[in-house]
């Protein structure tokens, strides 16, 4: 965007301190007026098929139907692409998970597989979430990690599922924060969202944004 741009942006945009981290976070959803964050067109993030996407969130709810609330995407429906959020109410596998939904070759459904994490997120807590993706013989490993930020004693929760989808999944379409894709009205996040990252690399547990001194 253009400074203009970017400082009407800024204006528009509310924040909120979320519980037991410093600075401010976005609030997607309420009555902020915000839906997304859509990457700007000629801003072109380059992957490999070996990558870790990481945020901090604060979910307000989940959707009483079978909808994920989104974190973050770089999806186009029927196209290569990765979306990362939590499940609905009415989830095939279960509520208030971790989900990863990968769209590459060996994907299994038209529009792309569920990857599902055994990783429940409690509304209205803070959290630590990363999703590390790093190919195999067979396809791809999918290692989501996650933390209780409101409490120290709560274990570093860890869940590591294998899928299908061996490769392809890149994808080219815009990274977008808070919603599945830049013009659906589906999959929104509601709550608030901080300090995502993607790194170009599956990182090892100690890599990784909580375990850094500047977090």
């Amino acid at each position: 965007p253009t400074t203009e741009e970017s400082k009407e942006l800024s204006a528009s945009l509310q924040t909120e301190r979320m519980p037991f981290r410093e600075g401010r976070s976005l609030i997607f959803g309420r009555d902020s007026g915000l839906e997304r964050l859509v990457s700007h067109p000629t801003s072109k993030l380059r992957l490999n098929e070996r990558f870790t996407i990481e945020a901090h969130v604060l979910l307000d709810s989940v959707y009483p139907d079978q909808q994920i609330r989104t974190i973050v995407s770089r999806w186009e429906k029927g196209s290569p692409g990765w979306s990362l959020g939590i499940t609905g109410k009415q989830s095939s596998y279960k509520p208030q998970t971790l989900v990863l939904l990968l769209n590459g070759e060996g994907a299994r459904l038209k529009d792309g597989d569920p990857v599902f994490s055994t990783l429940h997120l409690k509304t209205n807590r803070p959290y630590y979430v990363a999703v590390s993706i790093r190919p195999t013989d067979t396809g791809s490993q999918i290692t989501f990690r996650a933390k209780d930020l409101s409490d120290d004693d709560q274990p570093f929760m860890e869940s590591v599922v294998d899928s299908t989808v061996r490769s392809g999944f890149t994808g080219t379409a815009p990274v977008c924060i808070g919603a599945q894709s830049p013009d659906s009205q589906r999959h929104l996040w509601e709550g608030l969202i901080d300090d995502i990252r993607i790194s170009n690399e599956a990182l090892p547990k100690e890599s990784l944004l909580i375990n850094s001194p500047d977090t």
